[in-house]
């Protein structure tokens, strides 16, 4: 809704984004949207309403006295007409006036709504309305089950006892409309509706034995088509037959770090061969298309992540693939899809959500465009792998190896929580594969590193035992990209050998779905460091560097999970970051 999204993202831009090197860790808006706000006030006033209704309706029975030779049966003296009250143990209240001949059919029509459930019904529905108090058509169904209700049990009543009854009966509900009428609310109902029930009742003919078949045959295939979810659709023009593709290779556009530091109205353009004459523009808040002059907005987010390009159908035209906040306050992770329409030439907007139950985050894997599906607030991963395109959307594939979990060694950890000063940390203890944590290894949140070097998904620091059987060493390691496939790791010493202006550090990454490295590259301590640079350790295997980050990966998503749990537990938020950050406000 443009007119709430437009001054939401304006508030957004001049308070957070603006002129800030990365927004807050954890950011979360502090405010409410004006509609949610009244949604909850409506709610409140209407079960508030109905416990009203109830402690008036108890003032009416105080005095009852049990009917004789009657289970759950009272008599009241100032109740107008009969009524079922209660849920586990309901009771059937009838007025002391009432004359014992109209007692028994009164009895029947009551206990034919317990025998139903119409008094459990009768509160699922008063729920419903509470939720959906806005609907004016959850009002009227609502209003026409109590009334059909009422109807169906008075047939009952007449079809048990015979059409003869019909003028006492309906000279009963006439007289019994003449006492008042309830408070109403959602445990007792009866006595409502009389008008027409008494014409309903008084033109009664039981039907013809094949209606009854028929409705239900109605009621079930409606029930099938309401209750089933809505397949795949790409909007006009939708091909019958879909086929699937294996998605093409994925490139980056805009990183999200990047936009961080982008200004609320300041844009990134692309302009790609396969979509002549068209040039898309992603800002901090929304995605847009601009062609033959004018710009039209194909989704927004608050804000949108990560934005790569693939080809997910196959069609030789890549898709823009972005991730993508949701809500204000009350945020989701999703990914949004923009693809194209042949047949319309236009684009249509997929999306993969689970609203406040799962987050989806954006990843690349080698060229495979993956996604990661967490549980809502940054929990436990759940599924990783290729994004995919299926019949029925967007979906996470498990081709390719994407969709399986790395293989990582076995641990047997205790943890330590430190959230003593600015910065939180999660001491792990106990061993990890062959390593034995003699010293305990540090897992820390996502932050900013006094060197320049930002840890976005949380780093790992611990000394580690050294290669090859040289002198101990510590190492900091970290998540290569947010779908936790890859980790970086660095080297340092622990103590200094010769000048230490001539020792260096490798860093290297590796992919741990395939087990290779990637990257493997010799740092010097100072870029002057002379000819004489020694490394430490001397020289690092691909063997080694894969079983270190393999060691690492498995305490970083430990520690990782510990304190998400921790936070869940206690209802925290992420820390912000150190308040010394250059470029910080």
């Amino acid at each position: 809704m443009p007119a709430i999204d437009e001054p939401v993202n304006d508030y957004l831009g001049g308070h957070y984004f603006e002129g800030v090197v990365r927004a807050p860790a954890g950011f979360k808006a502090d405010f409410l949207s004006a509609t949610g706000v009244v949604w909850v006030v409506g709610a409140v006033l209407l079960l508030g309403y109905s416990v009203v209704s109830m402690l008036r309706l108890r003032r009416r029975l105080v005095g009852w006295i049990p009917l004789e030779g009657e289970k759950n049966v009272r008599l009241a003296d100032h109740i107008p007409s009969p009524f079922v009250l209660g849920v586990i143990r309901p009771k059937i209240y009838l007025p002391s006036g009432l004359p014992e001949g109209e007692r028994d059919y009164i009895l029947l029509h009551e206990r034919t709504h317990i025998r139903r459930g119409d008094h459990i019904l009768r509160a699922l529905a008063w729920l419903a309305l509470a939720v959906h108090w806005f609907n004016p058509l959850v009002w009227l169904a609502f209003y026409l089950a109590g009334k059909d209700m009422e109807m169906s049990c008075d047939e009952a009543v007449l079809e048990r006892m015979g059409r003869d009854i019909r003028a006492d009966y309906s000279t009963s509900l006439l007289r019994l409309s003449q006492g008042g009428r309830l408070p109403a609310g959602p445990l007792a109902f009866g006595g409502s509706g009389f008008q027409s029930r008494i014409k309903n009742v008084l033109k009664y003919n039981k039907p013809a034995f094949w209606v009854a078949p028929l409705a239900l045959v109605g009621v079930l295939g409606l029930w099938v088509a309401l209750a089933t979810n809505p397949g795949y659709s790409s909007g006009p023009g939708r091909p019958i037959d879909f086929v699937y593709h294996k998605p093409g290779p994925a490139e980056i556009w805009v990183d999200s770090i990047v936009i961080d530091g982008m200004a609320w109205d300041e844009c990134r353009e692309i302009r790609l061969n396969e979509y002549p004459g068209v040039t898309f523009r992603l800002y901090p808040g929304k995605l847009t298309a601009v062609r033959n002059g004018e710009e039209v907005t194909l989704f927004d987010g608050m804000p949108i992540g990560d934005t790569y390009l693939c080809d997910l159908d196959g069609d030789g035209r890549r898709e823009i693939c972005s991730q993508v906040c949701i809500g204000s306050g009350i945020g989701d992770e999703r990914i949004r899809v923009i693809r194209w329409l042949h047949e319309s030439g236009s684009f249509s907007l997929l999306e993969l959500k689970d609203r406040m139950t799962h987050d989806y985050y954006l990843g690349q894997v080698g060229d495979q465009l993956t996604v990661e599906e967490r549980d809502y607030l940054g929990g436990a991963r759940t599924r990783c792998g290729r994004l995919i395109l299926t019949e029925n959307g967007l979906d996470i594939g498990s081709d390719g190896g994407a969709g399986e979990a790395p293989d990582l060694p076995a641990a047997e950890l205790t943890f330590t929580l430190n959230t003593a000063g600015e910065e939180h940390s999660v001491r792990m203890d106990g061993s990890v594969g062959n390593v034995t944590l003699e010293q305990g290894a540090f897992w820390h949140p996502a932050s900013w590193s006094a060197s320049g070097q930002d840890y976005p998904y949380g780093y790992l620091s611990m000394v580690y035992p050294g290669f090859a059987g040289e002198i101990d060493g510590s190492i900091y390691a970290r998540w290569t990209d947010g779908g936790r496939r890859s980790v970086t790791v660095d080297t340092r010493m622990m103590a200094m050998i010769r000048n230490y202006t001539q020792t260096g550090w490798w860093e290297f990454t590796v992919e741990l779905d395939s087990g290779t490295v990637t990257a493997m590259t010799g740092h010097p301590l100072l870029e002057d460091a002379g000819a004489e640079l020694l490394y430490c350790p001397a020289s690092i295997s691909d063997g080694e560097a894969v079983e270190t980050a393999r060691i690492a990966a498995k305490l970083l998503a430990a520690g990782e999970e510990y304190y998400q749990a921790w936070l869940a537990e206690n209802g925290r938020a992420l820390p912000a970051e150190p308040s010394d950050r250059p470029g910080a406000e």
